[in-house]
């Protein structure tokens, strides 16, 4: 009886040993659970910072990007407007141009003619359908020149 109840009291030592091993172990796996969880917790505090500023450099590079888009759209704009305007102050310059050299060539024209009939007719003849009076000479104020022949 006695080697009974010490083998019983053994069994009973080794249970309770295995239990607070146990114990120990569950203690230990819970805490590696509450770690593991709150190392999860902070990575995922770390991805969602990392997400936003992420988000925040895109919307940073994406003003930047529209601030610069819009700089190149009005020095464009701005270079096309000093095209457009020195292609008009040219354009005009050269009608100009060609306005006096119109007008100087129709002086020579009715010079020319009056000159013909002159010989044509005589000293006693009127001339027939000779304009009333001479072209205008051409103005610089880009005025559209008015004929005074008669074109019978």
């Amino acid at each position: 009886v006695g080697d009974a109840e010490a083998y019983a009291h053994s069994i009973v030592q080794s249970a309770q040993k295995r239990a607070a091993e146990i114990l120990d172990e569950m203690s230990i796996v819970r805490q590696a659970e509450q770690d593991a969880a709150r190392i999860r917790q902070q990575v995922q505090q770390e991805c969602q910072a990392l997400q936003q500023q992420t988000a925040a450099e895109i919307e940073e590079m994406q003003r930047k990007a529209q601030l610069e888009f819009d700089r190149i759209r009005r020095q464009a704009l701005s270079e096309r407007q000093e095209i457009e305007r020195g292609s008009d102050e040219y354009a005009d310059a050269m009608l100009e141009r060609l306005e006096g050299q119109l007008g100087e060539m129709q002086s020579i024209i009715y010079s020319g003619r009056q000159q013909l009939r002159a010989s044509q007719q005589g000293p006693s003849q009127p001339a027939r359908n000779q304009p009333t009076t001479p072209p205008p000479q051409s103005q610089n104020g880009g005025k559209v020149m008015q004929s005074g022949y008669n074109h019978n």
